[in-house]
């Protein structure tokens, strides 16, 4: 399933090298969080406010997972509990 996940562009770095890694994550239990593309925008928006960041320096990266390992967790919001390695990333857009 092709989805996508946006982040602040000074963590391009270590995505690019590590892949999406749970142990990076803020949330508690950690997950990765996708959107399809009809909501990429407004995530990005989201993504700045959440981490005081400028909108104009959100990166996004296209992801291709199976639909196995991923959760429904809202509208246009899913998330994924295990690591997705590099080799599944593309990074769209670093601004």
């Amino acid at each position: 399933m092709k989805l996508y996940h946006l982040t602040p562009d000074s963590n391009c770095g270590s995505i690019t090298t590590l892949g999406l890694l749970l142990s990076k994550s803020r949330t508690v239990p950690p997950y990765v969080f996708l959107v399809p593309k009809i909501a990429v925008r407004q995530q990005s928006k989201h993504v700045a406010a959440r981490h005081t960041w400028d909108p104009d320096k959100v990166a996004t990266y296209e992801v291709e997972v199976p639909r196995g390992w991923l959760e429904r967790y809202a509208s246009n919001v899913w998330r994924c509990d295990r690591d997705i390695g590099p080799e599944r990333l593309v990074l769209l857009n670093r601004r």
